[in-house]
């Protein structure tokens, strides 16, 4: 039996928030489709930050979250030592048919091209705004194309990062 000492602590992060840990703990954020997710670790500090942002209410909640984030972020991250993953985005299939449960081809083209604005926003704010992610190797990205859902989790102490991409089947 695990000791509460070999429990690691989790903090999962919800839609439309951002959470921050230094030196040891998880963050972790679970089923991102649409949303899209930011993680920001920088690698001299042991610093881990992660956002879960929903695309379709980027205008009511969107802003004031990142925001604050993208604060903390600019005052405490060292671009030059850290590694940004961005996800989500997932384009929803305009041929599932609408009585499965799921949007018109209208709808859903959209929506995908709100969510493709989203993703450029999302690029533009980390890169320009923050100024992280301009080398390759600094950088990762997995953007959903096929209808799929990523968990995702990132330790604070060591910086590694856990993606479980899964199929959704509608």
């Amino acid at each position: 039996m695990a000791s509460p000492e070999d429990t690691p602590d989790i903090t999962i992060v919800e839609e439309d928030s951002w959470a921050k840990k230094a030196n040891s703990g998880i963050l972790a954020a679970t089923g991102i489709e649409t949303a899209i997710a930011v993680s920001i670790y920088d690698h001299g500090q042991k610093l881990a930050l992660l956002g879960h942002f929903m695309s379709h209410t980027a205008l009511r909640g969107f802003d004031k979250s990142f925001s604050r984030m993208r604060q903390d972020a600019t005052n405490n991250f060292d671009p030059q030592k850290s590694h940004v993953w961005i996800g989500g985005g997932l384009l929803i299939d305009p041929n599932i048919p609408a009585e499965r449960g799921h949007f018109s081809p209208d709808t859903a083209r959209e929506l995908n091209a709100e969510t493709v604005s989203f993703r450029l926003d999302i690029l533009q704010k980390v890169r320009d705004e923050m100024g992280f992610g301009y080398d390759d190797h600094n950088m990762s990205i997995n953007w959903l194309y096929k209808p799929s859902s990523i968990d995702y989790s990132l330790d604070a102490e060591t910086g590694v990062s856990t993606q479980i991409v899964y199929p959704r089947h509608y």
